[in-house]
């Protein structure tokens, strides 16, 4: 249990310390439209196929320097590069198959760089809170089956009891918590977040 919770918090530490380390290649940094939307699979090598434009695989390839590669070898099998405009929906992952066996990443153009043409430091917390999905959602950490040995927020997601949420679960979280957020109540959603001291309802 130890381990996979340094794991976690080695991450959460990283998320620190690449923040405005990474600047964009000498690239022409072409403008896309709302509405833009391309994506991309994935080779056995991890590099993306047919790609269009050389910023699209400098963006793929630097989340490959922030990411695990070895999650991504096992999960990420497509990459998509869109937008809905500036200070919209940054990132997000999406499973692609029940089993949760196949993943997509998703970046918004647009909210990836800041004004001196780096990354944000919202692009560097966005895409490791992102990543965290995928590292806990996958098919070795939980089931959209009903699981009556696992573990469960909200009866949509159930974790095995050695996953990375089960742990979590039983580390921080008492029963009576987990089913006061079950019913979604927002008077005690909000006052756990206050007692936690969590940084955001968010995160």
């Amino acid at each position: 249990m130890q381990k996979k919770l340094k794991i976690i918090i080695s991450l959460l530490i990283l998320t620190f310390i690449l923040s405005g380390c990474i600047k964009i290649r000498d690239t022409e940094i072409i403008q896309k439209d709302i509405g833009y939307n391309h994506t991309y699979q994935i080779d056995d090598n991890n590099e993306l196929i047919d790609p269009e434009q050389d910023q699209d695989i400098d963006l793929w390839e630097d989340i490959k320097i922030i990411l695990p590669i070895d999650v991504i070898e096992e999960y990420v099998v497509e990459f998509k590069i869109y937008t809905d405009g500036r200070n919209g929906e940054l990132a997000y992952v999406e499973q692609i198959d029940y089993e949760n066996d196949y993943w997509q990443i998703s970046v918004d153009y647009k909210d990836t760089y800041n004004m001196k043409k780096e990354y944000s430091n919202e692009f560097y917390k966005t895409i490791i809170h992102e990543f965290f999905h995928v590292l806990s959602i996958n098919n070795n950490q939980s089931t959209l089956d009903n699981c009556s040995d696992c573990k469960t927020f909200d009866d949509q997601e159930y974790y095995y009891q050695d996953s990375y949420v089960g742990l979590w679960i039983d580390e921080f979280w008492p029963t009576r918590d987990i089913q006061r957020i079950s019913k979604n109540d927002g008077y005690w959603n909000k006052k756990i977040y206050r007692e936690n001291k969590f940084v955001t309802e968010y995160a």
